[in-house]
């Protein structure tokens, strides 16, 4: 396996964002994704569990730019995580999420709060980001792998 195949690519493009949008200041450059969990967390950003947001009946609400991690929260006490997207729309039961890597393109995810299998995201974890009142629009990024 090439490091290549074993990158983040996901981690890749959320860094690509945040570079594109000049706010790597508040998302930092990575290739993966359990050391840009570490890198937010000592910028002080809150995380939440999954099941906190709105959506579920907790009081989180995610908003556009938010980071959504995939994987093993706080497994054997380390946190370790798989999968990255950014929130582009959050609504009271649904969250648009545009990732890269998944099926080696760039993906919008639907979230829907019905459709959601519990047991697939339930070590997943919302990361609140905090950017100045400017709006980062990703709704027309074209981008492919």
């Amino acid at each position: 396996q090439s490091h290549y195949d074993s990158m983040k690519r996901c981690c890749i493009f959320v860094s690509y964002c945040a570079e594109q949008a000049g706010v790597t200041d508040v998302i930092p450059k990575n290739e993966g994704c359990t050391e840009m969990a570490k890198q937010l967390k000592k910028l002080g950003y809150e995380f939440y569990a999954f099941e906190d947001a709105q959506m579920f009946g907790g009081n989180f609400i995610p908003s556009p730019g938010d980071i959504l991690l995939w994987g093993n929260f706080a497994k054997n006490g380390k946190d370790v995580y798989s999968h990255i997207g950014i929130v582009q729309l959050a609504a009271e039961n649904r969250v648009l999420v545009i990732n890269g890597n998944n099926s080696n393109s760039v993906h919008l995810s639907d979230l829907r709060a019905e459709d959601i299998d519990s047991n697939k995201l339930q070590d997943a974890c919302w990361v609140h980001i905090v950017f100045s009142d400017e709006v980062i629009d990703l709704s027309s990024y074209e981008g492919t792998r």
